[in-house]
């Protein structure tokens, strides 16, 4: 995982043909009732993943034209290639999430044969 990542993004399928939900999440030690209640954990899943890492120049090219690249190669190339098959869903770690941010990876959970 990034070194010092707190934040994840997630894709899930959705019930609509296409789609994916997508939701993001934070690292988070609350002792907050009040606050305690109003979070939902979610907790990653065992398994073996596929790490695609990738950097770019800023954030803004990190979530835009290098996020792009990355999952048009691995879906249309390097998948395909290695006749790996992933589970339907994908998790996105940032290193942190500011402007200057540069570092994200993409993980993918290989399907149990």
């Amino acid at each position: 995982m990034v070194v010092g990542s707190e934040e994840v993004g997630v894709m899930l399928p959705c019930s609509e043909n296409g789609f994916y939900n997508y939701f993001a999440g934070i690292h988070a030690n609350v002792n907050n009732c009040e606050i305690q209640s109003k979070i939902v954990q979610w907790i990653q899943s065992r398994g073996e993943y596929i790490v695609c890492s990738f950097e770019a120049e800023n954030f803004d090219f990190l979530v835009t034209d290098a996020l792009y690249k990355a999952q048009q190669y691995l879906f249309s190339t390097w998948l395909p290639n290695h006749k790996f098959q992933t589970e339907a869903f994908c998790l996105e770690y940032y290193e942190t999430h500011t402007l200057e941010t540069s570092k994200m990876e993409i993980w993918m959970k290989l399907m149990e044969t």
